[in-house]
């Protein structure tokens, strides 16, 4: 019988032939970095801020001459800020808004909450990115005190991307945006390194990763566009 510590040839040729599969449950096993998401919910920033970037995302919409702003007007899915429009109205963005998010770096996932106005369709709110969108579901995640529903909508993707847009589709209903959670495309250095250590072990034997400004959705007595019809 072989001594245990003894390793031949064809042993060493057995090793280095299976050596990509290793290296990949190496990588698998051992992705010791993996992606660290980051939330955007717009607390501790002044309501009227006005918001064009923020943490590396920067923010665009077509609801020129009205900038995208920090507002506190109604109830929110988390605290009490959101993203809105500085339109010295109700500070809300309507159905036609397109506000855009370009990433500094590729991300895989991305989530974001649209807080509505009541009754909202299913689907009216959109997601698009150049890896693939995403839509509202039929019933809210969730209704505010105020009667605002809150839908999040989600979008994960293989392929990184570095750009979405955020949409409301068609109708009489407003909304803000809040809660913006993404990740960057996961790396795994340690997996291959710990492929790279197995061959030189084996090497070592051998030798010796808003265009224009709408009527906003409100009750007919005035009131805000959070509140019931």
């Amino acid at each position: 019988m072989r001594p245990r510590s003894h390793i031949d040839e064809s042993s060493i040729a057995w090793a280095a032939a299976l050596l990509p599969a290793v290296v990949c449950v190496a990588a698998v096993a051992l992705s010791a970095k993996p992606a660290i998401a980051s939330v955007i919910d717009f607390e501790g920033l002044p309501a009227g801020t006005p918001v064009t970037e923020i943490d590396g995302v920067t923010f665009s919409a077509d609801v020129s001459p009205y900038p995208l702003a920090v507002i506190s007007r109604f109830e929110t899915s988390s605290g009490d800020r959101a993203l809105g429009v500085d339109d010295g109205g109700f500070s809300v963005l309507l159905p036609g808004d397109v506000v855009t998010l370009a990433f500094a770096q590729p991300i895989e996932f991305l989530s974001v909450r649209f807080v509505s106005s009541p009754n909202t369709p299913a689907g009216v709110y959109q997601m698009t990115t150049t890896a693939g969108s995403a839509s509202s579901a039929t019933t809210p995640d969730a209704v505010l005190p105020d009667q605002g529903e809150v839908f999040r909508v989600v979008f994960a993707s293989a392929t990184p991307f570095t750009l979405a847009q955020l949409t409301g589709g068609d109708g009489l209903y407003s909304y803000n945006v809040d809660d913006i959670v993404f990740a960057p495309e996961p790396t795994v250095p340690i997996g291959i390194g710990a492929g790279s250590m197995l061959l030189l072990d084996l090497q070592r034997r051998r030798r010796s990763r808003r265009a224009t400004h709408g009527t906003h959705h409100c009750k007919p007595d005035g009131g805000h566009p959070h509140a019931p019809h």
